[in-house]
């Protein structure tokens, strides 16, 4: 629960600062990709898929969004998140 907490106070946008990656520029795509080592460091992974769709359904079977945060593109290639 308190890890649970935590994860959810963090800020994606500031994370990514962070490490030099931001989206707000329309040239962003030029050379401030992730990597795909950022994507296997598995401390922040609390729950394996199956739990995730299990967080998400109802005794009755039907399934409710799993609240997320994504990146918005806008038409100028700048991008912001939601």
């Amino acid at each position: 629960e308190r890890r649970q907490k935590w994860f959810g106070s963090l800020n994606i946008e500031e994370l990514l600062l962070q490490r030099g990656i931001s989206f707000r520029r329309s040239s962003w795509k030029d050379d401030h990709w992730l990597k795909l080592d950022d994507f296997d460091n598995t401390e922040y992974d609390i729950r394996g898929p199956a739990a995730w769709l299990e967080m998400g359904t109802q005794d009755d079977g039907t399934r409710l969004p799993v609240r997320a945060t994504g990146l918005r593109l806008e038409e100028d290639g700048s991008g912001t998140w939601h």
